[in-house]
């Protein structure tokens, strides 16, 4: 009874081994910074409004098919931060009085994407290069306004300002971007990924139209600042994934 105990134990180890080193997937976690460029489709004052380009994370998870050594199919799960983020100055030379603000919205984006890999070989690491295309759900989470203000030498009068701001709250959206990317793949079993990667959305992240608004007046004189946004988010972002298995 022993040789055979024995026999299948080593089969069994076998087998194993067999099925690890030749697993048709692999499964991982992802997680990166990204810079948030909005592309505004409306023209804007830029006397006195400009878009900043904030800083936002994401993480997710990726299963990975293996076609062969070179060629990969891959499915992306992500959870994004997404921002809008402009600033206001109030800079009129008439007006001796400053005044300037940051002021923006927040985005939650739960995507999903489906692409191809391709794998160079080059010694112990690969380069890589990976497109992929999916949906996105946005739902604007945070709106923000903060400033300062300081007078001037020459106030003789009091400056009298009105200040309004929509930007949609609880606003939901559906869009369809894309991903292209590249890095390198190392590690003893090739289980890490660093890359850039670029999101480039197909439609505007917003429903409606955000609209941010400054009345000033000063010696009878009146100023009207205003600026209404909509439109796409472009995301290009530092990526680090590891593969469990």
């Amino acid at each position: 009874m022993k040789l055979p105990f024995k026999t299948a134990v080593i089969f069994l180890l076998f087998t194993f081994e067999t099925y690890y080193s030749q697993s048709d997937y692999s499964l991982a976690i992802t997680f990166g910074y990204g810079i948030n460029f909005f592309e505004n489709q409306n023209t804007i004052d830029k006397n006195h409004f400009r878009t900043n380009k904030p800083l936002s994370p994401y993480f997710g998870a990726r299963l990975l098919k293996n076609l062969d050594e070179e060629n990969k199919l891959f499915a992306d799960f992500l959870i994004t931060r997404k921002k809008i983020h402009y600033r206001y100055d109030l800079s009129e030379p008439d007006i001796p009085f400053i005044n300037k603000e940051n002021f923006g919205q927040k985005y939650d984006c739960i995507s999903f994407f489906v692409g191809y890999r391709k794998l160079f070989p080059m010694n112990e690491k690969s380069l890589y290069f990976e497109a992929s295309v999916g949906a996105d759900y946005n739902n604007s989470v945070v709106i923000y306004n903060e400033g300062t203000g300081e007078s001037q030498s020459g106030l003789s009068e009091t400056v009298y300002f009105q200040n309004f701001y929509y930007a949609n709250l609880g606003e939901k959206s559906y869009t369809i971007s894309s991903n292209v990317g590249f890095g390198v793949n190392f590690g003893y079993r090739n289980q890490y990924d660093i890359g850039l990667s670029m999101n480039i959305p197909f439609q505007k992240i917003q429903t409606k139209e955000s609209h941010y608004q400054y009345t000033w007046n000063y010696r009878t004189q009146e100023y009207l600042h205003d600026l209404k946004y909509v439109g796409r988010i472009y995301y290009p972002s530092l990526r680090l994934t590891y593969y469990a298995f």
